[in-house]
């Protein structure tokens, strides 16, 4: 069941990621 915790987490690190890839992408 541990796992189940750690998918919020990885869905809100890739959330972030991405936000910060399309956000260097509009400084550039």
């Amino acid at each position: 069941m541990w796992f189940l915790l750690l998918i919020p987490i990885f869905v809100i690190l890739l959330y972030l990621y991405r936000r910060r890839q399309k956000k260097t992408k509009e400084n550039n």
